[in-house]
């Protein structure tokens, strides 16, 4: 007989679920109860990958007009900030879905949907 335990706790009796996790080559699998999978559910959760605004990304306020006869010279604009690849590719394979099996995330992916 085999008894499937979260990998935390180690409570018997307690639905789990199984998490497979990747990072490049390497993988990992892991069982979780509802309670200690939290952490999956919100980076597997497509509303927890939206982009937020930051003060960076909103504009500059309007600047004065400078005095008539004064030399001007624009500042080079801002690049944007570059986005997490992983963070991108798990928001594109839970957005996609489509019976290819379950959605696999890494750490770093997991990680950034915790940080607001």
């Amino acid at each position: 007989m085999q008894v499937t335990v979260c990998d935390v706790c180690k409570r018997v009796g307690v639905e789990t679920r199984l998490y497979k996790i990747t990072e490049g080559e390497r993988s990992v699998e892991t069982d979780r109860c509802q309670e200690h999978s939290q952490p999956f559910e919100e980076a597997l959760d497509p509303a927890s990958h939206q982009v937020k605004e930051t003060a960076d990304d909103l504009p500059a306020p309007a600047k004065k007009s400078p005095a008539k006869g004064s030399a001007t010279r624009k500042a080079p604009a801002k690049k944007a900030a570059k986005r997490d690849t992983a963070k991108k590719a798990a928001a594109q394979e839970s957005q996609s879905g489509g019976g290819r099996g379950p959605v696999l995330t890494t750490i770093e992916a997991i990680d950034a949907a915790k940080k607001p």
